[in-house]
C-alpha cells in the first residue's frame, strides 16, 4: 500500500466463525491493496494516475478492483 492511500472498501457481508470481524476487515483491506497494485501494474498506471481515476469514478472506487479484492478474499476464506 502506498503511503497516505485511502480507499472506500466495500462493506464486508461475510461472517466467518473462525475469524473476528476485525480480522475479516484487515484481510479484505489487504486483498484490496493487492488488487489495487496489480491493477495499476496491469494497466501501466502510476499511483497518481490510478488515484485520480479512482477518485473521479462515479462510485468513489473502481468496481473492477473491488470485485477482484472480494474474489481474493473469498478464495482465502474457503
Amino acid at each position: 500500500m502506498w503511503e497516505g492511500e485511502n480507499h472506500l472498501i466495500p462493506p464486508n457481508h461475510f461472517i466467518f466463525p473462525n475469524m473476528s470481524c476485525i480480522q475479516n476487515e484487515l484481510l479484505l483491506e489487504t486483498c484490496y491493496d493487492e488488487a489495487w497494485i496489480d491493477y495499476a501494474v496491469a494497466n501501466n498506471l502510476t499511483h497518481d494516475q490510478l488515484d485520480a481515476i479512482d477518485q473521479n469514478s462515479e462510485l468513489g472506487y473502481l468496481p473492477e478492483i473491488a470485485v477482484e479484492a472480494r474474489r481474493r478474499f473469498e478464495g482465502l476464506c474457503q
